[in-house]
């Protein structure tokens, strides 16, 4: 099985999409142009899971054949995420660095 993963909105390639074929253990990661590969599948209908930060999960039973190439296109529709506040906080300036800007 090999294909491209894709935003649905701009049809983007998605880098990075993990693709997971039910209980194989065959998996593959989608490269900077969207595509992947997992070879040696086998023969039978397997869930195929796509995930990718940012996305909404993709999942859909697809039949193997022996012999097949299967070749196919996933489309991934964006999750907007709210992330939590990140508070950031520092010790007192060392009193070497003080006027370090001032000296520059």
């Amino acid at each position: 099985m090999s294909g491209r993963v894709m935003e649905n909105s701009t049809s983007r390639p998605v880098v990075g999409a993990l693709i997971t074929i039910g209980a194989t253990g065959r998996n593959a990661r989608s490269d900077s142009a969207g595509a992947f590969a997992a070879v040696g599948v086998a023969v039978g209908v397997h869930t195929v899971s796509v995930r990718a930060l940012g996305f909404a999960a993709f999942e859909q039973r697809i039949q193997f054949d022996a012999g097949q190439r299967l070749e196919v296109d996933i489309v991934l529709t964006m999750l907007p995420q709210a992330l939590a506040r990140v508070d950031v906080v520092t010790r007192s300036v060392p009193k070497f660095l003080k006027d370090f800007d001032a000296r520059r």
